[in-house]
């Protein structure tokens, strides 16, 4: 889950509270009722209209009808998703593109991680001049699961990436053939990507974004692969539209968000705290939580049995201790954190 809007969430209620702005009043979005609600717009803090931002749609935008097109509609409920039930365990470790030569031995849990960055064949995107751009040639290594470390595993590919890569992905996906060629590569699952919701955007780009989600999950389902959902809200209406998509679709039972952002600040982990518990208490799903860190996880105690963590944070204090029994010792979820 990306970092969200000033958000205050009240611990006793753990619904999400907003103070309207300026640029609210004239945010339109609450046309697209039900599947946006009014109270939505209260997150605004930019104007709708020309607001030439990259990647940014909103309800004044002049080809907002094309983009609606390309996701159908903004409705959850058209996207159907049979999802995953099957065990993670405590910590799901996530190798990274240096450790691919290391025996499988490295890691003794069956089941591993990998990040969406590192299948490529050389680093997707680079930085130049304070921008990320997308690398050329850019290249799906198809046979990315041949490397040592991933014999007898069960790999799922985790869809994190910067926003770059994501968009880059979704845009060219049909040139790119991006979802016949992830079917191909023989994940045991995949979870769909975490495309971001922007601060204080307007409300018609967060429900685009959660729909494109979903419907990379469904053309993935179509191939045959196992789809974990990747979840994230900006407020509580959001919230409990994904928990009624979760109480519509009782077979996916695993699910997954990114935590990587905001555990980085007190605000971020009450955000993410809120969001969590809300979806635990009325969901039954399991949670893996990629990047999540103690403290997120202190305030969940209660439903530690249903949250699973996935980190490549134990194979960096590898590289620098330059120890291999970090990795293969029985307390590996421990150095995760």
């Amino acid at each position: 889950m990306r970092e969200i809007i000033n958000m205050e969430s009240s611990h006793e209620n753990n619904k999400i509270i907003h103070q309207p702005s300026l640029f609210s009043l004239s945010c339109e979005s609450d046309k697209f009722s039900p599947h946006i609600h009014a109270e939505e717009a209260s997150t605004v803090r930019f104007l709708c209209k020309e607001n030439g931002r990259r990647n940014i749609i909103t309800c004044k935008d002049e080809n907002l009808d094309r983009f609606l097109t390309e996701i159908g509609t903004l409705d959850m409920h058209t996207a159907h998703i049979q999802g995953a039930d099957f065990p993670f365990g405590e910590h799901l470790p996530v190798i990274p593109r240096s450790f691919f030569k290391s025996p499988p031995t490295l890691v003794l849990q069956e089941m591993v991680g990998i990040s969406l960055s590192d299948i490529f064949v050389k680093g997707p995107i680079k930085l130049r001049d304070g921008q990320y751009r997308i690398s050329q040639n850019l290249q799906i290594n198809t046979d990315v699961l041949y490397n040592p470390v991933f014999r007898n595993k069960k790999v799922i590919l985790i869809s994190d990436a910067r926003d770059t890569l994501l968009e880059h992905l979704w845009w060219d996906r049909d040139n790119f053939k991006l979802f016949e060629t992830l079917a191909g590569i023989g994940f045991y699952a995949i979870t769909t990507p975490n495309f971001s919701l922007f601060k204080g955007e307007c409300p018609i780009g967060h429900a685009w974004n959660i729909k494109k989600g979903l419907i990379f999950g469904v053309e993935l389902e179509k191939l045959g692969v196992t789809v974990i959902p990747h979840i994230y809200a900006v407020h509580q209406r959001q919230l409990e539209r994904w928990c009624d998509w979760l109480q519509k679709h009782p077979s996916v039972k695993n699910i997954a968000m990114n935590c990587q952002l905001q555990r980085k600040s007190i605000s971020g982990r009450n955000i993410a705290v809120t969001a969590l518990r809300h979806l635990l208490t009325n969901t039954d799903v399991h949670i893996l939580l990629n990047g999540s860190d103690k403290h997120i996880l202190a305030r969940l105690e209660k439903f530690k049995k249903r949250l699973h963590t996935a980190s490549s944070g134990a194979f960096k204090k590898m590289e620098i201790l330059k120890s291999p029994q970090l990795v293969v010792s029985e307390s590996f979820s421990q150095a995760v954190m």
